[in-house]
């Protein structure tokens, strides 16, 4: 080679860490050697945060945010206590394993059987480690106690939804106000929440002359626009021929027409072999007691119940039977009777 002339080296670099790979280059007896050396391998990822989550149902699936994993440039050892992980949104494990750089990982466990309990999940990935907490709501917030909500049928669990109705604010089980009968309340169709329950019988509305309520009304108000409606009347055999009453404005935004009237729309049927009634009720229509103001404010207020006519005779009663030595004295008395019969018209 010539004077003025320049010169590079190259090699490819080592498949491992930490090591040294050596090129030299002589020239006219004069050399230099470039060396590459590979980067330490990297395990420790960069610090990751879990969200825990409050008020949550008992005993339900509750499953942590997103994590992503970054900082480290070779797989790293995962593993986790408490519940089970998932990479990349695949099958949840509570195997210990492996994970790379710009992996994606949740956890989750079962929420507590307790009111107000926490259960902690802890994932370990390389060394860093974080928890994910859930805590079960301490009140459901519709005003009943935990330990009547825990009486009703089915171990507390009237809408049979495999969930404790004391946890949920759109589900509520209590006694009617006229035999003790329970009756179970569920909210649909995007609204959560129930508030203010409350039952009462007919007298504390004002007697409906022409209709009776055998298991009173229910009350309660919802914090929504709109919701469906199913109440679950247990021990019952039914509601064929009833009509779904409600006390309240039957022209909306009239406070001259508070009275009972039938609420339309109203399926009698059954679910899991639990008599119901299923409808819809929206804010400011009829329905919804509060349009004796005239106000469409995001909240419907509902007192309604089954009825009967009251002109509907009451169901027969049964004919006593006799034992059999109640039908030999009635025999034997029958027989003097016609004896004496007999001699009379003799006489």
């Amino acid at each position: 080679m010539s004077a003025g002339d320049t010169v590079q080296v190259r090699h490819t670099s080592s498949a491992s860490f930490s090591t040294a790979v050596d090129t030299i280059v002589d020239i006219g007896g004069v050399s230099d050697t470039f060396t590459s050396t590979t980067l330490a391998e990297d395990l420790v990822p960069d610090a990751f945060t879990f969200t825990d989550v409050t008020d949550v149902p008992l005993s339900t699936e509750q499953v942590s945010n997103t994590i992503t994993v970054m900082g480290i440039n070779s797989p790293a050892a995962i593993s986790v206590t408490g519940g089970e992980y998932s990479i990349n949104s695949g099958t949840f494990t509570a195997v210990a394993g492996t994970v790379s750089n710009g992996d994606t990982v949740q956890v989750r466990h079962t929420s507590s059987a307790n009111l107000g309990t926490a259960v902690d999940t802890t994932l370990d990935i390389g060394g860093i480690s974080d928890t994910f907490t859930s805590t079960t709501t301490v009140d459901d917030g519709d005003g009943i106690p935990a330990s009547v909500e825990d009486l009703a049928p089915n171990n507390g669990d009237g809408n049979f939804d495999s969930i404790p109705d004391r946890t949920q604010g759109n589900v509520v089980s209590l006694p009617n106000a006229v035999n003790g009968d329970y009756i179970t309340l569920a909210v649909g169709g995007g609204c959560d929440q129930i508030d203010n329950v409350n039952v009462a019988a007919e007298a504390a509305m004002g007697a409906d002359p022409f209709y009776d309520y055998p298991l009173g009304l229910l009350g309660f108000e919802l914090p929504c626009s709109s919701a469906q409606i199913t109440v679950f009347y247990h021990s019952q055999n039914g509601l064929v021929g009833r009509e779904y009453r409600k006390y309240g404005p039957f022209i909306p935004t009239s406070l001259f027409s508070l009275q009972f009237y039938t609420l339309p729309e109203v399926s009698f049927g059954a679910s899991n072999g639990v008599t119901t009634a299923t409808f819809s009720l929206s804010d400011g229509v009829l329905g919804d007691d509060n349009t004796a103001t005239g106000a469409t404010d995001g909240k419907i207020i509902d007192p309604g119940g089954p009825a009967r006519s009251a002109l509907e005779p009451l169901p027969a009663a049964p004919i006593p039977t006799l034992q059999p030595w109640g039908i030999t004295l009635l025999g034997l008395f029958l027989a003097g009777a016609l004896a004496r019969f007999s001699r009379r018209r003799r006489a």
